[in-house]
């Protein structure tokens, strides 16, 4: 059986959509399964084992009309969208495919075929899983993100260790931005709390971020002066992050890619969450901390009603240092 998965954007969900290739491989073994993704993405799955074939889109009309003649060729007997936006539809719809397989939205299924009812309790990543019904797979929940990386990018990230000076286990991570600043805890917090957290436990801090999200960690930065950390300056691939991260104490971030990256690595992971819920699984390495309001959580942050202060909706301004550092302090 030739199959393929869509899922083109958004790097977390990418790394989430990857899994489900390694569930078809386990229950069908002699499938062939090719995944379709950004160019931006493409280091987050290129080491997967699991993956025969890996298609790279670009952005624009005319990558998109190639990449359906290219999936038209393949000939797949199933088409899994994941992303379902309008092009990943597009797409689907083109490939010929007798199943085209996505998540069942009523009145929105013209391009596809076999629709699966989404489980919005269910943790995101066994909610894509759940798609495989479509195929004659079922799989029940509790299911992890991978990561898988190269020998090269595991020494890559031995050399920074080693250039940095930093051992295993003797430092932590602090991924302090998110795709959406809105919905993130503020600099000057993760600053501080950054600080706390030292005195505590004598760890070095090692901070995380994409090369254009310098300016947004300069407040956390300025709240780090008397303390010995290593700026990554947003200068490590994906693979080289995950070796970095496995190999700390903890992680410390927003509801973001790296923090999904984290869980892949089965590190001990802290997430300061505001609105949403169900993006990560309840494990025991696995930590939200919220500021536990009563609306929370309500997955709307779009039309949250409660005033902003400095950009940021209430459930994240009014999450205070001392309730994360005692939530975080207690397991380390």
């Amino acid at each position: 059986m030739r199959i393929l998965i869509i899922q083109i954007r958004q790097l977390g969900d990418v790394l989430l959509s990857s899994n489900v290739v390694r569930v078809i491989k386990k229950y069908l073994p002699e499938s062939r399964v090719d995944f379709l993704t950004s160019k931006n993405a493409a280091s987050i799955v290129s080491a997967n084992p699991f993956i025969d074939n890996l298609l790279l889109i670009e952005d624009g009309l005319i990558n998109e009309i190639k990449t359906i003649f290219k999936v038209r060729k393949n000939r797949y007997d199933a088409v899994i969208d994941i992303q379902r936006t309008g092009r990943s539809g597009r797409i689907t719809f083109f490939s010929g495919s007798p199943k085209r397989i996505s998540s069942n939205k009523r009145h929105n299924n013209f391009y596809y075929n076999v629709t699966i009812d989404s489980f919005d309790s269910y943790y995101t990543l066994d909610n894509r899983i759940a798609y495989l019904k479509g195929i004659g797979v079922e799989v029940g929940k509790g299911n992890l993100p991978e990561m898988y990386v190269s020998i090269e990018s595991e020494n890559s990230a031995k050399n920074f260790m080693e250039k940095n000076q930093l051992s295993d286990g003797k430092y932590f991570i602090v991924a302090p931005t998110s795709r959406r600043p809105e919905r993130s805890w503020s600099g000057y917090n993760f600053g501080v709390l950054t600080n706390m957290i030292v005195e505590k436990s004598g760890l070095v801090p090692v901070l995380l971020y994409a090369p254009n999200e310098k300016e947004v960690i300069l407040d956390l930065k300025q709240r780090l002066k008397d303390v010995n950390f290593v700026d990554t300056e947003g200068k490590l691939s994906f693979q080289e992050i995950a070796v970095l991260i496995k190999r700390g104490e903890f992680f410390i971030g927003n509801d973001s890619f790296l923090a999904h990256l984290s869980v892949s690595q089965q590190q001990k992971t802290f997430i300061l969450v505001g609105p949403n819920s169900g993006w990560f699984p309840e494990i025991d390495f696995v930590h939200e901390i919220s500021a536990g309001l009563p609306c929370q959580p309500c997955n709307r942050w779009t039309k949250c009603s409660y005033d902003r202060i400095d950009g940021r909706i209430r459930c994240f301004s009014e999450l205070n240092v001392e309730m994360a550092y005692n939530s975080i302090i207690r397991y380390i």
